[in-house]
């Protein structure tokens, strides 16, 4: 992997300061020598891996700094490559000359490379740019950001009679862009993957920054796991899971030996979590609070052991646009209905009461009915619309809506 910093280089006179980042001091005219230097020695710890100062320049930050800039670089005893990239213009006066910027600086950068930004000095609207350039680059390019910095000239003060300019890390504000996409990822699509990531991360710095004293972090860690499980399980069609709360020995089943224990899933986990959530030593704590809230929200209408749980499933899976997977929990939902009226709960896993039930639904002509409507419509979907009675995604997304409000007054399993 290769270390990039990208950096604009400036246009005004620049003055000789003290920088400081990580209690290391380095005195310069240019934030970006500064950067090099402590980069170099406190995140650039593979000295093997190539090194790239990447710098942007307008035709008169080329004229008035780089030379100079360039000069002190090649003196530090770092072994860096320069790469100079040419702006065309001092002044982006257009929509369209801002594209043509966003796709020259994007251009720049490589598959998989590790950037760091400086974010000094650029046009004013260039943070602005930068923080949806990121999102565009992990997607198409893979890089990795490894840090987004700031020297905050304005922000100068004296320490111990010296005047320091402190340099600001603001590498979470790319972090907080991926808690957003992660959490907009489940809420609206039902994809975890992201997010548990991100939580697993989070728990995982926090219990290491308190060297495992955090509880609150061992209940983001559950809620991961929980997370996971419960997304992989909608997916998937998972019923036992989605029921919960029930175990092998519960089972009274003539095939017992056969079944298979069910991945242990606790909703309450997952809805209660933020109710004494209070960690203090994340750095997202304020901003992981209101994200958690958006997903208990999304599973409120899940309890642990309910069978009603099937109905929720298949409701969420219309509201995810899961229009297969929402059609075969509701098939699955009448069976496990009739099988605990007649045979008790303990029975709802048991194939041999679940195919006496699906007997007793044939006799009854609502029930049958009702079936076979849902049956049409999964079946088209499962033979990939290849028979000869097909249906659009509209049309089946639609009949999904219809069947499951039809379920719901039914009270099948009263």
């Amino acid at each position: 992997m290769v270390e990039v910093l990208a950096s604009f280089l400036g246009t005004s006179n620049y003055r000789e300061a003290t920088y400081l980042l990580y209690d290391e001091k380095v005195r310069t005219k240019y934030i970006q020598s500064a950067l090099l230097q402590i980069l170099n020695t406190k995140n650039w710890k593979k000295k093997e891996r190539e090194k790239i100062f990447r710098i942007f320049l307008t035709p008169t930050a080329k004229e008035k700094n780089w030379s100079s800039l360039k000069s002190e670089i090649e003196k530090l005893p770092i072994d860096i490559k320069l790469e100079p990239i040419f702006i065309d213009k001092d002044i982006i006066s257009s929509e369209t000359q801002i594209w043509q910027l966003f796709e020259k600086l994007a251009s720049s950068f490589n598959e998989n490379e590790s950037v760091t930004f400086d974010i000094t000095h650029g046009f004013r609207f260039y943070p602005m740019m930068l923080m949806v350039m990121l999102s565009y680059l992990k997607l198409t390019k893979n890089i990795k950001v490894a840090g987004i910095f700031y020297g905050a000239w304005e922000a100068r003060q004296k320490i111990d009679d010296e005047e320091v300019t402190p340099i600001l890390e603001l590498t979470d504000l790319d972090k907080i862009f991926d808690w957003i996409i992660g959490t907009q990822n489940f809420v609206k699509y039902g994809i975890s993957e992201t997010l548990t990531e991100l939580l697993e991360n989070e728990s995982r710095n926090i219990l290491k920054e308190t060297q495992g004293k955090d509880k609150n972090a061992e209940q983001l860690k559950k809620f991961s796991v929980n997370l996971k499980i419960f997304t992989k399980s909608i997916r998937t069609c998972r019923g036992k899971e989605i029921i919960s709360g029930f175990s092998k020995n519960k089972f009274s089943c003539e095939d017992k030996a056969q079944l298979k224990e069910p991945e242990k899933l606790n909703y309450e986990i997952l809805k209660n979590l933020t109710d004494e959530f209070e960690i203090k030593n994340g750095k997202y704590s304020k901003l992981l609070k209101n994200l958690l809230k958006e997903i208990q929200i999304s599973v409120k209408n899940f309890s642990t052991g309910r069978i009603e749980n099937l109905l929720s499933a298949a409701k969420w899976c219309y509201s995810h646009d899961l229009i297969q997977q929402g059609y075969t929990f509701l098939r699955e939902y009448i069976t496990t209905c009739i099988v605990k009226k007649e045979f008790g709960i303990e029975k709802i896993f048991c194939f041999k009461q679940r195919e006496e039930a699906d007997k007793k639904i044939i006799l009854s002509e609502e029930w049958e009915n009702l079936l076979l409507d849902i049956a049409k419509y999964r079946n088209d979907i499962n033979h990939c619309g290849m028979r000869e009675e097909t249906h659009s995604t509209k049309v089946l997304k639609e009949q999904l809506g219809r069947l499951i409000k039809k379920v719901q007054t039914e009270k099948m399993d009263k």
